[in-house]
């Protein structure tokens, strides 16, 4: 009778430890079975600078100073005085900026009045050759969208008429390229003195823009 109740005893002892293994086991097998990596995501952001003339050409066509007068005067705002036949012009060139930042922008023109209008010639009075730079589509150009207020710093633009130079001029030290002030209107005016020479005559402008 007591060897059979010790047998018994000893039974119930080896099932208990057998489940102590049986969790022990599976507590390891979970760890084993985590992981982890690591992702990238990358990009450059490359810089752009690209102006363009939206508008590059502006042509009067042909026409004379009237006789009465010994200059007539032609702007490309549609003031039209003093002439026979000229074209009425009523927009100037038309600079856009489709970079990545805001830009310095120079203006040169290939000839002065005394060569473009005058053909290097002296002549009484002088031809007179001009322009502006315009940042309001409102302003001057009959309703037509073309400068754009908030594309430069207008006390630092020649927004008055101002005689062309040869040289390089800067008409916008901060030249923007958000949307809806990235445009300029670069007006031009001519003062054509009765005594300029007949002929064809052509001038060329050109615009430059570097980062600020």
């Amino acid at each position: 009778m007591n060897t059979t109740n010790l047998l018994m005893v000893l039974a119930v002892v080896a099932v208990v430890a057998s489940a102590v293994v049986l969790v022990n086991y599976v507590a390891i097998s979970r760890t084993g079975m985590a992981s982890s990596d690591i992702g990238n995501v990358t990009l450059v952001i490359e810089s752009k600078i690209d102006i363009n003339f939206t508008t590059r050409l502006l042509d009067w066509g042909t026409g004379n100073v009237n006789a009465s007068y010994t200059w007539a005067y032609l702007n490309s705002e549609g003031v039209n005085i003093n002439n026979l036949s000229w074209l009425n012009v009523t927009r100037g060139l038309v600079l856009q900026s489709d970079s990545s930042m805001n830009l310095t922008v120079n203006l040169t023109s290939s000839k002065s009045a005394f060569t473009f209008l005058d053909n290097n010639v002296v002549v009484s009075p002088p031809s007179n050759f001009s322009w502006k730079v315009n940042m309001d589509p409102a302003t001057n150009d009959f309703g037509s969208s073309a400068g754009e207020t908030g594309s430069c710093n207008a006390s630092l633009a020649p927004t008055a008429w101002s005689p062309v130079p040869i040289t390089n001029v800067i008409i916008c030290p901060n030249f923007g390229f958000g949307t809806g002030a990235n445009e300029l209107e670069i007006d031009i005016a001519l003062n054509i003195s009765r005594a300029a020479p007949v002929g064809s005559k052509n001038v060329t402008i050109t615009a430059t823009a570097a980062p600020i």
